[in-house]
């Protein structure tokens, strides 16, 4: 039988790094610290450094950490937040809970991110942030974005759940803007073994009020305001300190695999060159981290490939798919099919190929010579 290629292999990754992060874990557990501590607190230092900000809240999940972040702008009833309908659930969730109003922007033409073009035209008098969303690791256009946003003088609160460590325009994605946040959930770029999640940001201001939103709204110790205890409506949403710990023995090996993840896009990009199947551009000066490889497959045979695919016991997956727009929970924005053509274009055609940083050749090989002779056989039945 043809050993199965998965979407995502996390053994060998945590295979050579088990015995660290089980004692890591074990002094942990001696002292009896799970919340707070030194662990969160050397995470929070090293990942400000290593996302180029001055500082870094840790978060029990990317939701919370997007969520704390937009409590932090201290929005007004009314007030609209504008992001893009194809990403993942928490986005819009994360916005709704805030207490804003969801404000849909459509992507770009061949890509998955946000149209700067549409986001200029989305903008109305109650807007007053802007999320981009940095899907499946590949970069918004930022200096665009942020163009607009200035024009406007709204907030940027990037979505880079899927992209720690993207570039785009020659800076980091999670440096630009007034914060980023970011997701530690087992799949993605840096993951536990759990949930977890960080805001990064170079204002002290704003990263001092999502400490205190995430931890019941209580003053921080020493500051000005801690004598009056709890001087916010906040949350219980701090990242346990065990996961602070494995994620401490996993990150001197982040930029190896990041680099491998690039390694591994190349590969697939030059499988893929000349194919019918269409890879996002990728602009000069910037680079994607390939949270999977996202193709677009042409005539809507994306489904029949994949069925291909997985009788050779090769996993796929679909995300965002339909987008939130037309999902269930937000038919109240009377944002019906037509909406957001290339949003929905995208929904129709995407596939998510199988990347993660220990993945042999061979194995990348295979999945694009079987998604092309796949796509060719479908192409065929149709003509």
């Amino acid at each position: 039988m043809t050993d199965p290629v998965r979407l995502v292999d996390l053994w060998p990754q945590h295979d050579p790094l088990l015995a660290d992060i089980q004692q890591a874990i074990a002094a942990v557990a001696r002292r009896s610290a799970f919340a707070g501590g030194e662990e969160v607190a050397a995470l929070e230092a090293e990942l400000a450094r290593r996302c180029g900000t001055a500082h870094a809240v840790a978060t029990s999940s990317g939701t919370a950490a997007l969520l704390l972040a937009l409590r932090a702008l201290d929005l007004a009833p009314g007030d609209e937040i504008a992001t893009v309908p194809n990403s993942d659930p928490s986005t819009t969730a994360a916005i709704v809970h805030a207490g804003a109003a969801v404000r849909l922007v459509d992507i770009e033409a061949g890509t998955f991110v946000m149209s700067p073009a549409a986001l200029e035209r989305a903008i109305t008098p109650r807007t007053r942030a802007v999320v981009p969303v940095h899907l499946y690791g590949y970069p918004a256009p930022m200096e665009a974005i942020l163009e607009v946003a200035a024009r406007h003088h709204l907030f940027v609160i990037g979505d880079a759940a899927l992209a720690l460590g993207a570039v785009s325009a020659g800076r980091l994605v999670t440096a630009v803007g007034d914060a980023a946040c970011l997701s530690f959930a087992p799949r993605k770029i840096l993951g536990g073994w759990g949930n977890g999640g960080m805001v990064v940001t170079r204002s002290a201001e704003l990263a001092a009020r999502i400490r205190t939103l995430r931890a019941y709204g209580e003053a921080a110790p020493g500051s000005t305001d801690a004598h009056r205890s709890v001087i916010a409506c906040g949350y219980n949403l701090r990242l346990d300190t065990l996961q602070a710990a494995v994620l401490l023995q996993k990150l001197p090996r982040l930029g190896a695999w990041i680099e491998r993840r690039r390694e591994i896009g190349a590969r697939y990009r030059r499988l893929f060159a000349g194919t019918p199947v269409r890879v996002p551009a990728v602009p000069a000066g910037s680079e994607p981290v390939y949270r999977y490889f996202a193709v677009r497959l042409p005539g809507r045979q994306r489904d029949a490939v994949r069925h291909r695919l997985a009788e050779q016991a090769i996993e796929t997956a679909i995300h965002y798919v339909p987008p939130q727009h037309l999902q269930p929970a937000y038919q109240y924005l009377a944002c019906p099919r037509g909406s957001f053509p290339e949003t929905e274009r995208a929904a129709e055609e995407v596939l998510l190929l199988p990347l993660y940083p220990e993945m042999p050749d061979a194995d990348i090989d295979r999945v694009a010579r079987s998604v092309l002779e796949a796509l060719a056989v479908e192409m065929e039945v149709r003509a």
